[in-house]
């Protein structure tokens, strides 16, 4: 993603947007992200030459907040910050979504960006300090597609669908306008650019919230099950159930119960249906002490079910669909 830099002009904080890395006036010389972009994991730091401590800050972009609200910033703890020589040094490790850090040293606020590289979408404009009250959500943002390629959209709403391409900037972003407001009416959003397939994205109608994170898991939990991903009525439907109450352990119940999930796993013993799982879930064998616990947890009683909740949303797992 391209990196956002802020300068501060007397009393007034104005947030300047640009494609490229600059900073503004000051006694320092810039937030240094090195490296400043990599897998989810993946250990940096972020510097800054300040003659005092230069308060640095940081917002994780994980486009949760809502329109009209000031993104929240955590300054980071003063002993999680390195005094070394002429430098302030704050070490991390990648999380899933790009964080954006920031410094006052001098007259000027200066930042610089980690882009984490995990294809996901989300719903934007993310809003920023200047944003009016109530800003609505009117655009598909996507991340981290292979240079050279283009993003490809389907939306459908009303049982229409509209499809769309569009241009990816240096970083393998991509910004695309909505043909309808979010929220108005229930929506499915499908997309993909070269070798990224995004999971689909449900929009259900206001005042039912998008929760993205809670749709991954739907996902997830999909292709545990089934080895496939959820069509997008099928999202919608779900991801409503879900904000409605019903949590991820009861849908994977209901889907246990499913005739599809039936034919697949019904007639295993727990053994072998340990084996299924790792089988379909993780494409390997269990290991000794994983096989056991499982077979163990099951001959205990825990319905099978709530057992695949456990796969679905294991580390591991996350790692091999790449979601959040």
């Amino acid at each position: 993603m391209s990196r956002k830099w802020m300068s501060v002009a007397a009393t007034a904080l104005v947030i300047v947007l640009a494609g490229s890395a600059a900073h503004a006036a000051g006694d320092g010389s810039g937030v240094i992200v090195t490296p400043d972009r990599g897998a989810r994991g993946t250990g940096y730091e972020v510097s800054v030459r300040c003659v005092r401590n230069p308060g640095l800050s940081t917002r994780v972009l994980d486009g949760s907040e809502t329109p009209g609200t000031i993104p929240p910033i955590d300054l980071l703890e003063p002993g999680a910050v390195a005094h070394e020589g002429d430098r302030w040094v704050y070490r991390t490790t990648a999380g899933p979504y790009d964080a954006l850090y920031w410094a006052n040293c001098g007259d000027a606020t200066e930042s610089g960006r980690f882009d984490t590289e995990l294809p996901h979408l989300l719903l934007g404009p993310q809003p920023s300090f200047l944003d009016p009250p109530h800003t609505p959500l009117t655009d598909l943002e996507g991340s981290d597609c292979p240079a050279g390629t283009r993003a490809s959209i389907k939306v459908t709403a009303d049982r229409r669908t509209t499809t769309a391409t569009t241009t990816i900037d240096r970083y393998g972003d991509w910004v695309y306008r909505l043909p309808i407001l979010p929220g108005s009416k229930p929506m499915t959003i499908s997309a993909s650019c070269g070798s990224v397939r995004y999971p689909p994205l449900a929009i259900p109608a206001d005042p039912v919230p998008t929760d993205v994170d809670a749709q991954l898991s739907i996902v997830r939990l999909y292709r545990a099950y089934f080895q496939r991903t959820p069509a997008g009525p099928d999202l919608l439907y779900w991801a409503t159930a879900h904000h409605a109450g019903r949590t991820l352990g009861t849908i994977s119940e209901q889907f246990a119960r499913s005739s599809e999930f039936r034919r697949r796993y019904g007639t295993l013993s727990d053994g072998a249906f340990v084996d299924r799982v790792f089988a379909n879930v993780f494409g390997r064998p269990p290991d000794p002490k994983g096989r056991a616990y499982w077979v163990g947890v099951l001959r205990n009683g825990r319905p099978r079910g709530l057992v695949m909740v456990g796969f679905s949303e294991s580390l591991e797992f996350r790692r091999i669909t790449r979601t959040v």
